[in-house]
Parts: C-alpha cells; structure tokens; sequence
C-alpha cells in the first residue's frame, strides 16, 4: 500500500488485484486499520477529528449526570477526565502527530474540560485555569506520549520487542537482558555488615 500526497497521488486504480488466490478490491479514500483512520494523502487530521468526536460525546454524558455543584467532586472529574476523555482524545499520537489547527482543537476542547473541573467562568486565564486543574496542556501529552514510545523501542530487548528488532545495526542497544534481584539475596550478603545484637 502505497500513501502519497494529493499532488504526487495521480489517477487512482479502480481495478482489483488479486494476491494468492485473494482478490484485493482498492481502497477508498481513507482505510480504518486496528483503530487508526488512515488517509492516502498522509494527514493525521481525521484520525484525530473523529477520536475527539469520541470524546465530546463521552463528555456530554459526564456533563449530564453531574451537574454544577451536584454529582462528582472536582477530585473525581479530574480522574474522569484524565483516566477516560485524555486517552480516548490522543489515542495513537505515540505514531501520529496532529497538525497545529487539531493540537488547537483538541487544546480547546481541553480547556472546556478543565472548566467543567473547576466550575470556571468561559473569561477564565487559561494558564490559571490548568495550573488550578493540574492538567497539562494537550501538546505536552502528545510529545510524551511519543517520548516514551520512542524509549520503549530503544530500550526493549530486541528478541522481545520487534520494533527494536528493526532499528538500524549501528543502533547501540543494550543486547543483555537485565536479570532480576532478589532482595533477599542481597539482605542475607548484607548481615556481616549489620551489628548483633547485644
């Protein structure tokens, strides 16, 4: 499968192909694979537009059943909004990056959630708003997200893991896998250093 950009893209084939006695009917625009919603032109925008359509709904429903000062403690909406509206929102950015105008949308929406933590007003400083809430912004979400993806490639047993398995030769990767301690162990060689008791 090939993915090129609307300009590189030229006319699309309407025939099928077939590969071992399996007859491959082309795609449409855009192909939904274990959860990512990818286009022929390489935009991320509608993966991500149709994850925060997700989350707007979800948010609905929390807005329904807790109303201002009834229902959920801000303590419990801020878990509701990190444990379940965060990963449904940026689900698979550790591959994808939202373009500017999403990471604006997404930001946007954030910023509505971290209202409804609060009981703020719409006028509310958003800089004060997410240090009340202790809510980052949604950029820093997706950057660590794919911070820690990128350090679980490069420090993942190579046997284990496959993508470490593919990083190029040259790649420094620690091949010995780290063996386990027992603290047992380790208290018992310790004695001899431990007073006696009198």
């Amino acid at each position: 499968m090939h993915w090129s950009t609307r300009r590189e893209e030229g006319p699309r084939s309407e025939s099928s192909g077939t590969i071992q006695s399996y007859v491959v009917e082309p795609a449409g625009k855009v192909v939904r694979w274990l959860g990512y919603w990818l286009s022929n032109n390489g935009e991320t925008t509608l993966h991500f537009t149709k994850r925060l359509t997700l989350a707007q709904g979800a948010f609905w429903r929390f807005l329904r059943l807790s109303l201002p000062d009834k229902g959920l403690t801000p303590y419990g909406a801020r878990r509701l909004a990190k444990g379940i509206l965060l990963p449904t929102v940026i689900y698979r950015a550790e591959f994808l990056e939202p373009s500017k105008n999403m990471l604006n949308k997404m930001q946007t929406f954030w910023n509505r959630i971290s209202r409804w933590i609060t009981n703020g007003f719409c006028a509310t400083n958003i800089s004060v708003l997410s240090a009340a809430v202790c809510l980052a912004p949604m950029s820093i979400y997706a950057e660590q997200m794919r911070l820690m993806t990128a350090m679980q490639v490069v420090t993942a047993i190579p046997e284990k893991y496959i993508a470490t398995a593919m990083l190029p030769q040259s790649f420094p990767l620690k091949r010995e896998p780290q063996l386990e301690t027992n603290r047992r162990a380790a208290f018992d060689m310790n004695k001899g250093g431990m007073r006696t008791k009198v």
